[in-house]
């Protein structure tokens, strides 16, 4: 919206509002988001994420309904991270908890999407009518944010704007494979494994997270030997979906 109109309180208080309206007390943290408390521990229940540019302001959220808790603390935090050095803002983890743990009368999508649709008509004095519904109905008439849906659903949007960042393997307690990421592709990668540990390798990346099918694209194996070469085959399908 433009940036004259933009609030990024006035957003977040419209989905505390409607958080109250189902009997969920939450409040904006330091960072902005949208938490409430158990006892006293703070749980996350909503996050966002904010781009101004010199005229407009976009604020996409989230809001956790229903979820495998156990599963997410898992995702969150898993190990993964300790391997991987990139650039931009760091995630800060947090404590989560979803509207069926608080109240598990209130799980219904339709009845949240109703309070929150409420909530954005009294916060911003305009009537039903003028409060605009994107659903599916209203995208599947609209060609240019069905165009828009379709360009970010696609290879380069999800893997070729992420920032760059280095992957680092410990294969064992001497053995690595550092690999250097650009634009969602593999630009460079270093290792001090030996020939007889080429099999170990093998097995311990079958256990590895895989990335996407473009990640060698500009990788320039005419720079690299036969050995280096082979170990390429073996994490190949680390980066392959």
């Amino acid at each position: 919206m433009p940036n004259k109109l933009y609030d990024k309180k006035k957003h977040l208080q419209t989905i505390i509002d409607a958080l109250e309206n189902i009997s969920i007390n939450a409040e904006i943290n330091d960072r902005n988001d949208i938490i409430t408390k158990i006892g006293n521990q703070p749980y996350k229940l909503s996050g966002s994420a904010y781009r101004e540019t010199k005229h407009t302001s976009f604020h996409h959220g989230t809001l956790l309904i229903q979820s495998d808790l156990p599963a997410l603390e898992r995702y969150l935090h898993h190990k993964i991270d300790e391997n991987i050095t990139a650039k931009g803002v760091s995630s800060v983890r947090s404590k989560v908890t979803s509207i069926e743990q608080i109240n598990s009368n209130a799980v219904s999508i339709k009845n949240i999407y109703a309070e929150i649709e409420k909530a954005f008509i009294k916060n911003y004095s305009v009537s039903q009518n003028e409060a605009l519904k994107i659903d599916d109905s209203f995208i599947s008439k609209n060609e240019e944010i069905k165009n828009y849906a379709a360009s970010i659903n696609n290879w380069d949007w999800t893997y070729s704007k992420t920032l760059p960042f280095e992957y680092k393997l410990q294969i064992n307690a001497n053995d690595y494979l550092t690999v250097n990421i650009k634009q969602g592709k593999i630009i460079n990668f270093e290792h001090n494994i030996q020939k007889e540990n080429l099999t170990y390798l093998t097995k311990f990346l079958k256990n590895q997270p895989t990335l996407n099918k473009h990640a060698l694209e500009n990788l320039n194996l005419s720079t690299y030997g036969d050995y280096e070469k082979n170990i390429l085959k073996n994490i190949i399908h680390l980066f392959t979906t």
